[in-house]
């Protein structure tokens, strides 16, 4: 269902709708609601079952569809829901009792309008920026340790040898050619690569944040509302 938010005609404040459902429309949605999550329930305990053979779907259908009866506040049912209930009905009362004077008032709206004030929208496309940011501050940060790990690696791997070899005086084989392996160079080189990648992966997400927050930044503000970022 979607939120409504208006401003309380008395003190200004922003006041978010709850929506009033009649006693038959209650009904409808809770037999939706349940119908739902028993059907949901019955398709994945029937495709657990169908592991265990053909045989296996039956139970499991039934072991689902008790499952169902337990999900019914999911968001998936929640969501069937709602998209049933609005085709059934086109428009939604909704209640609005102000947290901050107390005053209350009633409004209808039609299903699917989106009502949010312009500067909510604006808040939530500022946060989203900010949230973005915030990620590519991490993303460099990440990418300048793991970076500085990966060179301190290479160092070692470029400046050591991965194996020596050196004649020794072995029992009953006497003087022979004997190779050692260093197990540190090794390691070190595998280090190397996956922290390079590390690196690597986290500059590109930092750019590709970086394209994203300016695309969001300049949209405007009914750009934003219809795009596919508040969803």
């Amino acid at each position: 269902m979607e939120r409504n938010i208006e401003q309380c005609p008395k003190c200004q404040n922003y006041t978010e709708g709850k929506p009033v459902y009649s006693q038959t429309r209650q009904v409808t949605r809770a037999a939706v609601k349940k119908g739902s999550s028993q059907l949901f329930g019955a398709v994945i305990g029937f495709v657990i079952g169908f592991f265990f053979g053909i045989v296996g779907c039956v139970p499991g259908a039934i072991i689902g569809y008790v499952i169902g009866l337990y999900v019914q506040s999911s968001k998936t049912v929640s969501d069937v829901t709602d998209s049933i209930d609005q085709q059934m009905y086109s428009s939604t009362d909704f209640q609005f009792d102000c947290p901050r004077c107390g005053h209350s008032w009633r409004r209808t709206y039609q299903n699917g309008a989106d009502t949010i004030p312009d500067s909510i929208i604006a808040k939530q496309q500022a946060d989203l920026v900010k949230s973005i940011r915030g990620n590519i501050s991490s993303n460099i940060i990440f990418a300048v340790i793991t970076g500085i790990i990966a060179i301190a690696c290479g160092y070692y791997c470029f400046t050591h040898e991965s194996s020596s070899t050196h004649m020794e005086d072995v029992f009953l084989l006497g003087n022979t050619q004997v190779t050692d392996i260093n197990w540190t160079w090794w390691l070190l080189c595998i280090v190397l690569i996956i922290t390079a990648l590390i690196a690597i992966g986290q500059l590109t997400s930092a750019f590709s944040n970086k394209s994203e927050a300016n695309h969001i930044e300049n949209m405007s503000i009914s750009e934003f509302r219809n795009s596919s970022y508040r969803r």
